[in-house]
C-alpha cells in the first residue's frame, strides 16, 4: 500500500496535468475595445460589434473632460494629506499598545498560572496581528511623508 504523503503528492500531480491539459484545450480571443478596455472573450463568442444592438461607445475614455468642481485646492490637499499622517500615527501607537499589552500577557510572571495551548497559539496569532499592522502602518507613514 502507497504511504499517505506519496498519494497526495501523485494526486497532485494527476490534477496539475489535467488543469494543463484542459487549459490547453481553452483558446480565447483578446482585444481591446472601443473604449480601450482589453476584453477576453471565448474564440466561438460573436464580438461586441457583431452582436445585434449593439451601440458604439458614446464618448471615447481618452477625450474625457476633467470637471474642475471635482478639483482639491492644494492647500486643501496638504491639509489632508497632515490629517492622514496624524491618522496613521494615533493607529501605529494604538497598535503598538495593544502589542505590548499581549507580549506581556505572553509573559507569565513567576506563580502565574500558564496559558492553555488553544490559548498560547490564539495569544501568538494576535502577536503575529499586531506585528503585521504595525509594519504596515509603518510602510504607510513612510510612503505618507514622502509625498508631503
Amino acid at each position: 500500500m502507497m504511504p499517505f504523503h506519496l498519494f497526495r503528492l501523485a494526486a497532485g500531480a494527476l490534477l496539475l496535468c489535467a488543469a494543463g491539459q484542459a487549459a490547453a484545450q481553452i483558446s480565447a480571443l483578446r482585444y481591446i475595445d472601443k473604449q480601450g478596455i482589453e476584453v477576453i472573450v471565448n474564440r466561438d463568442a460573436p464580438r461586441p460589434a457583431e452582436l445585434p444592438g449593439a451601440q458604439p461607445a458614446a464618448v471615447p475614455a481618452a477625450k474625457a473632460v476633467r470637471d474642475p468642481k471635482l478639483q482639491i485646492a492644494a492647500a486643501e490637499q496638504d491639509r489632508r494629506d497632515r490629517d492622514r499622517v496624524g491618522i496613521l500615527q494615533q493607529e501605529l501607537d494604538s497598535e503598538a499598545r495593544k502589542y505590548a499589552a499581549l507580549m506581556q500577557r505572553s509573559q507569565p510572571g513567576p506563580g502565574a498560572e500558564k496559558l492553555s495551548a488553544a490559548d498560547a497559539q490564539r495569544l501568538t496569532e494576535e502577536l503575529y496581528d499586531r506585528q503585521k499592522n504595525i509594519q504596515s502602518l509603518n510602510a504607510e507613514l513612510r510612503r505618507a511623508r514622502s509625498a508631503q
